[in-house]
């Protein structure tokens, strides 16, 4: 992760995660960015916001941060073959709630995918609710092979209701079409890669970073 000093404020945006009865995944690119105003300046395109806690749990930030926050905060202490995805989920509500207040100032969003003692897949959203400022968390359990579960977070520059439905489009037809996991990672990139060109945000060619677990 790039390295930048104590209190600096800098966002990290687009996710894509996704889980279905066998695995899951998450994409992203590797952008962090400075709002300076109206305009977005990217700082790097080397900063990873997805990680791979242990064998069972994946787990990815977006929105904003300071600089001496890790994108991991909530679950940093935790970061162990130990911690299970229930337990993870716990914590990052945990985290929101005790720094509410703050929160509330830096929109954010948590992505924690994984599977639990039984074998069984999540997708699962923790993130500050715009119109009444609270914590909620959207859980999502494929129970059949031909169920998906998916999510986005897009860059603040680009989120609009418009946007947000047709990236949930084209990530449907995504998900739905791929055959295997890498036919996924392909799909995936050219989303993300879809996001980078239509931001408003100063970009250089940075590269995307993929994780997944499966049976």
């Amino acid at each position: 992760m790039g390295i930048i000093s104590p209190g600096e404020i800098y966002t990290v945006s687009t996710i894509i995660a996704c889980c279905g009865i066998n695995f899951c995944m998450m994409a992203a690119d590797k952008r962090k960015s400075f709002q300076s105003g109206d305009e977005s300046i990217v700082l790097d395109d080397n900063t990873e916001k997805i990680f791979r806690v242990n064998n069972n749990i994946l787990f990815g930030g977006s929105g904003v941060f300071c600089g001496n926050e890790k994108i991991y905060e909530p679950i940093k202490d935790r970061m162990n073959d130990r911690l299970t995805i229930v337990d993870a989920v716990k914590m990052t509500e945990d985290y929101m709630y005790n720094n509410l207040a703050f929160v509330r100032a830096l929109k954010r969003y948590y992505f924690i995918s994984g599977r639990d003692d039984d074998g069984i897949y999540y997708l699962v959203r923790v993130c500050l609710q715009e119109k009444d400022k609270c914590v909620h968390t959207d859980s999502f359990v494929p129970m059949r092979k031909d169920q998906k579960a998916y999510m986005i977070a897009l860059p603040k520059s680009m989120e609009s209701d418009e946007n947000a439905t047709r990236f949930n489009q084209m990530l449907d037809k995504a998900v739905g079409g791929a055959e295997s996991l890498p036919d996924l990672y392909l799909e995936c990139a050219k989303i993300i890669q879809t996001v980078e060109k239509e931001d408003t945000s100063k970009s250089v060619d940075g590269g995307i970073s993929f994780l997944s677990i499966h049976d």
